[in-house]
């Protein structure tokens, strides 16, 4: 995998679940990577102004700080007749140092909230 040969030591985690203190907590290394959507609301920075289309589709993916992640899990008892009765969201979001994209490829994670 060309995402762990930068690291040879380390162990891909397989799950979108937040780590738990075993794997945080350990000297050993870990990658976890999955796919985040940005989060920014181009049209709430362009408020009350008339602004060409291309323009606010470009800051949909330009100049991005916020990024957000969803994941589906069961909560409660099981429910044999509706499997969706008891299917929630958690939703993640992410953000970042510095606006991607920039000078480098990444930019550290500064906060971290989950809803």
């Amino acid at each position: 995998m060309r995402l762990l040969s930068p690291f040879p030591n380390a162990e891909k985690l397989t799950t979108t679940s937040p780590p738990g203190q075993d794997v945080t907590g350990s000297p050993g290394q870990y990658i976890q990577c999955f796919t985040v959507q940005p989060a920014e609301d181009a049209k709430g920075r362009f408020k009350d102004r008339s602004i060409p289309e291309q323009i606010t589709n470009f800051y949909k993916a330009n100049h991005i700080q916020k990024f957000s992640y969803s994941r589906p899990f069961k909560k409660g008892p099981k429910d044999p007749d509706n499997e969706f009765a008891n299917m929630w969201i958690e939703r993640t979001t992410f953000v970042t140092a510095y606006p991607l994209p920039g000078i480098l490829r990444w930019f550290a994670v500064t906060s971290t909230t989950t809803h």
